[in-house]
């Protein structure tokens, strides 16, 4: 029964950016429009700080110290660089362009691996595979909350579940969130950087 409530709740907590968007937007206050990043972003903070096996809590170095570990975040790194020229993001503005390269990755890598994996992980229903698959599915489908039930969506949801996944993996394999914030990092900065380049290649 534990372990179900457990699953529940980390479904729940994949749409914690609409469901609380929706319950402050009621507020009508133009500051927390401006700011709703920032207050996602220090809820999954409390969160992964309460949630006593949160990966968040574990954060170490200790990956550095092995060659293997640090070949498989190189590796994946490139892929991340590949996947995010094709990832079709397309630049808005600076605020939301750090966002994007340095809110996000870091604060959905401490919700999805840092919190929603380790639970996944702990619960013992699941192997570490499907727990795996499971939190690259949430990771995939939570970001139809930003996009929308659209057709281009679709390609957002396929290439977060690819890096979800991957991401996932080098967080249980190290131990630690630091490589997977690092990637998805890699990820969105080289999906602004191509789309920066399309719009200068479209004004030529």
């Amino acid at each position: 029964m534990v372990s179900i409530i457990s699953i529940i709740g980390c479904c729940i907590l994949s749409f914690l950016y609409i469901i609380v968007y929706k319950m402050l937007i009621k507020l009508r206050s133009s500051a927390i429009k401006k700011y709703y990043n920032y207050i996602w972003a220090a809820l999954i903070l409390v969160i992964a700080l309460i949630y006593p096996n949160s990966f968040l809590r574990k954060a170490s170095f200790e990956f550095f110290y092995n060659g293997k570990n640090l070949r498989e975040i190189f590796k994946i790194s490139i892929l991340a660089c590949i996947l995010g020229c094709f990832s079709g993001y397309k630049t808005v503005d600076k605020k939301y362009d750090f966002d994007f390269c340095v809110i996000f990755p870091v604060f959905e890598e401490i919700l999805f691996r840092g919190v929603i994996l380790s639970i996944l992980v702990n619960v013992g229903l699941l192997s570490d595979n499907y727990s795996i698959i499971l939190s690259a599915l949430l990771f995939g489908i939570m970001h139809f909350q930003y996009f929308g039930f659209k057709d281009y969506a679709i390609r957002y949801v396929v290439i977060a579940f690819i890096g979800g996944y991957f991401f996932a993996n080098i967080v249980l394999m190290t131990q630690s969130i630091l490589p997977s914030i690092f990637i998805h990092m890699v990820f969105n900065i080289s999906a602004v950087e191509f789309s920066k380049y399309r719009n200068i290649k479209s004004n030529m």
